[in-house]
């Protein structure tokens, strides 16, 4: 990973389940993974799927990066600005279920 950069984009390939939580490993571009430790925000457990988009960045000590950010591969995005909308998938990563929190005040469960 280019030390210039602060955070980049890459593909997750690979998640481990560890006694802290989960691992990724991550295709930054160069076919070279890398390994990053997931975040979740306070409250949250949602470890992404192998083939999500994933911005990582590289913290404090050699090799030690973390997760900041997802986005799923091949969807459009259809939460529009000032509404939340939270997705279950199945294991193959389709959309299972749906908590919408709309911008004009209601919610739509699926």
């Amino acid at each position: 990973m280019n030390q210039q950069r602060h955070s980049r984009t890459g593909v997750v390939t690979a998640v481990t389940r560890t006694a802290d939580g989960y691992e990724l490993q991550v295709d930054m571009g160069s076919g070279d993974p890398l390994t990053a430790e997931h975040y979740d925000e306070p409250g949250g457990e949602h470890p992404p799927f192998v083939g999500d988009f994933v911005s990582v960045q590289r913290g404090e000590g050699a090799g030690n990066y973390r997760t900041t950010g997802y986005s799923r591969s091949g969807d459009e995005p259809v939460a529009v600005s000032g509404e939340h909308r939270f997705f279950t998938r199945d294991a193959d990563g389709n959309v299972t279920g749906v908590m919408h929190f709309k911008a004009d005040g209601t919610l739509e469960i699926t």
